[in-house]
């Protein structure tokens, strides 16, 4: 009976004790990635507004102000690219006849060549 209860006891001592520590586990990762909603999110959202301008002055370094012909229509700085080194007459929006790039006027105007006087 003796050894009956030592195996008891023992057996119940064994069963209080923790496990063995087996040593750190791998560190967690950062996590599943972007699910389907966020990547059709990304993939449609417009992109950011451009800044209006009325002259290279307003636009930052790497970027030139940039629009079509005519008065109505709003200038936009963009990213610069190459122009030509002749020199052509707009007439401005003030009214005032200025010279630029002719593939790259400087500034918005109301037509290609000098304003009436």
């Amino acid at each position: 009976m003796r050894t009956l209860l030592a195996m008891i006891a023992v057996g119940m001592l064994a069963a209080a004790c923790p496990p063995p520590a087996t040593g750190p586990g791998p560190a967690p990762g950062p996590g599943p990635g972007p699910g389907p909603a966020e990547i059709d999110a990304a993939a449609t959202a417009p992109p950011p507004a451009a800044k209006p301008c009325a002259s290279p002055a307003d636009c930052a370094q790497g970027e030139m102000c940039q629009g079509p012909e005519g008065c109505e229509a709003q200038w936009t700085c963009g990213p610069a690219r190459p122009c030509t080194r002749d020199l052509a007459s707009y007439c401005g929006c003030d009214g005032q006849t200025f010279e630029g790039s002719g593939s790259c006027p400087p500034r918005p105007y109301a037509h290609k060549g000098a304003c009436a006087p």
